[in-house]
């Protein structure tokens, strides 16, 4: 049993196999609903694959890169070239599953464009118009951003750093070490460097566009505020150069 269960590829096909059978039985027992069992494939396809991304980013953030640091320098490559490549893999392909499913699973509940567009599909007046909408829109842009994250900055930045597939063997050390820089994003290093720190941020005005979108009448007229990306670059430097405090002079 141990050897069964050592064994990856033979769990994950004893599982489903298992699953199969479950599903039989009760397809058998008490009758089958198509439209019902397929919703119930989709979110459990989707649940499935979150757990797998959610899962991964929290040991990439809990376990390899605090870690990373107390591991001798001889066994690194063993994490980097082998360990780090594999979760990778599935930490995308999580990713990946998890919005595709979950777009499926709001196509066929036919809300896909009233989530999309934050239940305002409709117009704005009487917004908003079914709330259940605006949660699971929020939700998915959240996610959405989350998957591009994953698959335009993380990956192709990880594949330089980590020279995965052997590509990128002659990429200067500073090309290098400013992919592993932006791969890792600022949390991870936070929690790598100083398990949680707190910064005073006291950011002035920023110039978001919320001003000319008020729900209801006119917005107050406020004065030009900073770019928004000027102000996340700011914090971004603080962050890595371990400064504690941010007023409003700092960001002159």
């Amino acid at each position: 049993m141990a050897a069964f269960l050592g064994n990856l590829r033979n769990v994950v096909i004893a599982s489903f196999v298992l699953a199969f059978l479950l599903i039989g039985v009760y397809c058998t027992t008490q009758g089958y609903d198509g439209p019902a069992f397929e919703l119930f494939v989709l979110r459990f396809l989707h649940i499935t694959c979150g757990v797998m991304w959610i899962g991964l980013l929290w040991y990439f953030n809990f376990v390899q890169i605090p870690t990373m640091p107390k591991v001798p320098a001889e066994l690194k490559g063993g994490v980097t070239g082998y360990i780090a490549p594999a979760a990778l893999f599935w930490f995308r392909w999580g990713a990946m599953g998890t919005i595709f499913f979950g777009i499926v699973l709001a196509l066929r509940n036919h809300y896909l464009v009233e989530a999309y567009t934050l239940d305002f599909s409709e117009g704005a007046a009487g917004w908003p118009m079914v709330p259940k909408y605006l949660a699971i829109g929020i939700g998915m842009w959240l996610g959405t951003i989350m998957w591009f994250n994953v698959w335009f900055v993380i990956w192709p930045n990880q594949q330089k750093a980590l020279n995965i597939g052997g590509k990128f063997s002659d990429l200067p050390a500073d090309q290098k070490a400013a992919a592993a820089k932006t791969a890792m994003a600022v949390a991870a290093r936070e929690l790598r460097r100083e398990k949680i720190r707190v910064i005073d941020v006291r950011a002035p005005h920023s110039e978001t566009g919320l001003v000319d979108r008020a729900l209801e009448g006119a917005a107050p007229k406020m004065p030009e505020g900073l770019d928004p990306q000027f102000v996340v670059d700011r914090v971004l430097d603080a962050i890595a150069g371990g400064e504690k405090d941010l007023p409003a002079e700092a960001f002159s």
